[in-house]
């Protein structure tokens, strides 16, 4: 079985959703049987429930979250990696300190998630060429915050920047803990 769309059609994780779908008839058919009726979403019901979301005590939540967020940056500045030439000599440090073992640098990452070790990693790099120690990135995440938005076959998502002060000064395990909780606050 093959199975082919563009990212513009379906999302990773709607692609999922299709595969289920379709081992779902298959494994009906092949034993003689209906296939249970699909749970995909209308959209008609998106946009009501967008409709309610807009009028919500959330939405208002949201929406003063993110401003606040947005004229914060916005007292910052953008720094940009265009021109930059890696900082001579790149070394692994732990703290501002040569790491002098493998264990120096693996401790921190005991127990914690690969995403938040790869986005603390690379802000830290981010941090390092542009001579900063705040870093914003530009997080691509999935917009399905909702069980209505999870039955949908359709790619849905959005970016959300991420706030990271301070992550050029920090220490592994520092860095690693300040992106764990930036991405909770992005993530409510």
């Amino acid at each position: 079985w093959y199975t082919c769309a563009h990212h513009i059609s379906l999302d990773g994780y709607a692609s999922v959703r299709v595969l289920e779908r379709g081992a779902a008839i298959y494994t009906a058919v092949m034993a003689g049987e209906e296939p249970a009726p699909h749970d995909a979403t209308s959209p008609a019901a998106f946009v009501e429930e967008d409709r309610q979301y807009q009028g919500s005590a959330r939405a208002r939540r949201d929406r003063d979250f993110w401003r606040a967020s947005a004229l914060e940056h916005s007292r910052t500045g953008v720094l940009s990696l265009a021109g930059s030439a890696a900082p001579q000599p790149m070394s692994m440090t732990a703290g501002g300190v040569a790491a002098s073992s493998q264990h120096a640098v693996l401790t921190p990452l005991a127990g914690r998630t690969t995403s938040s070790v790869v986005i603390a990693a690379f802000a830290v790099f981010v941090a390092r060429m542009t001579d900063s120690t705040d870093v914003r990135l530009s997080l691509p995440v999935s917009a399905r915050s909702t069980a209505l938005l999870r039955r949908g076959g359709s790619t849905t998502s959005n970016v959300v920047p991420l706030d990271l002060p301070g992550i050029g000064r920090t220490t592994v395990g520092g860095a690693i803990k300040l992106t764990e909780t930036a991405l909770g606050t992005v993530l409510q």
